[in-house]
C-alpha cells in the first residue's frame, strides 16, 4: 500500500513557506505559463533594458529536430516580442560545464525557422538565448557582473559585430549582492526574490515594498497552490535530497577510499625508497669504513714486513761487515788469499778488490 504525503505536513515540518524559483519547473509556473507574460515581461525588461520590449507572446516550447537521431528540445520558456524578436528563457539550477555550448545550440532552432523555403532575404530578427544560472559559467573569464552580454564578434577588434541577430545573455544568481545599496536597484530586488525565494520564512522589507514583484511573491506561496503542483514540487525537493545525500555518500566513500589508497602507497614508496637510501648509505659507509680498515690494517702490515726486511738486509750487512774486518786481521798476519777465503767465506777476488 502505498503511503501519500501530506505536502501542507510536509512543507511545515521543512520550513517550506515559499517555493524555490530555481527549479525549472517552479520558474516556468511562474513566468511561462498563460497569463503570466507580465511578470515574464517585467523579468525580460529589466535583463534587457537597452531592448525596450513591450509585450511579449508564449510559444512552443518543444523544437524538434530535422535529422533522425538529433535531440528534442523542450525550453523553459520560448516567447515573442511585437518587433518578431526571439527570447529562449532558461532556469539551470545544476552547473554543467558544457553550459555555453547548450546556450549556442539552443539558439538554432529560432535561427532556422525563420529563413523559409522560396524567401528572398536571410534577414533575421534578432535572437537571444537567456540563461539563469545558480552556477558561474565555466569556461568564460570570471568577472563581478550579474549579467553578462556575449555576440558574434571579430577576434581582432571585439567592437566590430558580425552580426547583431544573435546573442547570448547569461544572468548568473550567485552573484547578486544584498546590501541596502544594492537592493535600491529593482533588478536586483528581482533577482534577490528569484535566487532566495525559497529560503525566505518572511518576505524581506525590501523585496516586500516593491509592487512589481506582489505578483511573483503572491504565486510563490507553497500553500496557496494547487495541490498537485504542491505534490510535484515536494517530489523534486525530495529528488534533489536523495541525490545530494547519493553525491555526499559517495565523496566520503571516494575520499575514504583515496586516503585507504593514498596511504598504502605512500607506505609502500617509502618503505622502498628507504630501504634505497639505507641500502646506498650503507653501502657508502661499508666502504669508507672497509676503506679506513683496510689502509690501517695496510700501513700496519707495510711497517711490520718493512722492519722485518729492514732488520733482516741490517743483520745481513752487519755480517759481511764482520767477514771484511777478518778478512782484513787476517791478511795484516800474513795469512795467504786462499786461507783468509777458506775461514771468511769471501771470494778471493773480492778479497783482493778489497785491500790489494
Amino acid at each position: 500500500m502505498v503511503n501519500l504525503i501530506d505536502p501542507i505536513e510536509y512543507a511545515s515540518a521543512h520550513g517550506i513557506v515559499y517555493v524555490d524559483l530555481r527549479y525549472d519547473s517552479v520558474f516556468k509556473q511562474i513566468f511561462g505559463m498563460p497569463g503570466c507574460e507580465e511578470d515574464l515581461l517585467y523579468l525580460l525588461q529589466n535583463i534587457l533594458p537597452e531592448k525596450n520590449i513591450v509585450s511579449l507572446s508564449l510559444q512552443q516550447s518543444e523544437q524538434t529536430p530535422d535529422i533522425p537521431d538529433g535531440k528534442k528540445v523542450i525550453y523553459d520558456i520560448f516567447c515573442e516580442s511585437a518587433d518578431g524578436s526571439k527570447f529562449v528563457v532558461e532556469m539551470q539550477m545544476g552547473k554543467q560545464e558544457d553550459f555555453a555550448d547548450r546556450m549556442v545550440f539552443y539558439s538554432t532552432f529560432p535561427i532556422r525557422n525563420q529563413v523559409l523555403r522560396g524567401g528572398r532575404t536571410y534577414k533575421l530578427k534578432d535572437v537571444y538565448v537567456i540563461a539563469l544560472l545558480n552556477f558561474i559559467l565555466p569556461g568564460v573569464p570570471e568577472n563581478d557582473r550579474v549579467i553578462n552580454h556575449y555576440s558574434i564578434r571579430n577576434e581582432a577588434d571585439s567592437s566590430i559585430r558580425l552580426t547583431r541577430s544573435v546573442n547570448y545573455v547569461t544572468v548568473e544568481l550567485p552573484k547578486v549582492k544584498t546590501d541596502p545599496a544594492s537592493l535600491t536597484s529593482g533588478t536586483n530586488r528581482l533577482l534577490y526574490a528569484i535566487r532566495d525565494m525559497g529560503s525566505f520564512k518572511t518576505i524581506p522589507s525590501e523585496i516586500l515594498g516593491d509592487e512589481r514583484l506582489q505578483s511573483i511573491i503572491k504565486k510563490s506561496i507553497f500553500a496557496d497552490m494547487l495541490s498537485q503542483y504542491q505534490l510535484d514540487y515536494i517530489a523534486q525537493v525530495m529528488s534533489e535530497i536523495d541525490e545530494k545525500s547519493r553525491f555526499d555518500t559517495a565523496m566520503k566513500d571516494a575520499v575514504a577510499e583515496g586516503m585507504a589508497k593514498g596511504v598504502k602507497e605512500g607506505m609502500e614508496k617509502g618503505l622502498a625508497e628507504g630501504m634505497e637510501k639505507g641500502l646506498a648509505k650503507g653501502m657508502e659507509k661499508g666502504l669508507a669504513e672497509g676503506m679506513e680498515k683496510g689502509m690501517e690494517k695496510g700501513m700496519e702490515k707495510g711497517m711490520e714486513k718493512g722492519m722485518e726486511k729492514g732488520m733482516a738486509k741490517g743483520i745481513e750487512k752487519g755480517k759481511s761487515e764482520e767477514k771484511i774486518a777478518v778478512a782484513r786481521r787476517m791478511l795484516e798476519n800474513g795469512f795467504d788469499l786462499s786461507s783468509i777465503s777458506l775461514c771468511t767465506g769471501l771470494p778471493a777476488k773480492e778479497i783482493e778488490k778489497l785491500f790489494l
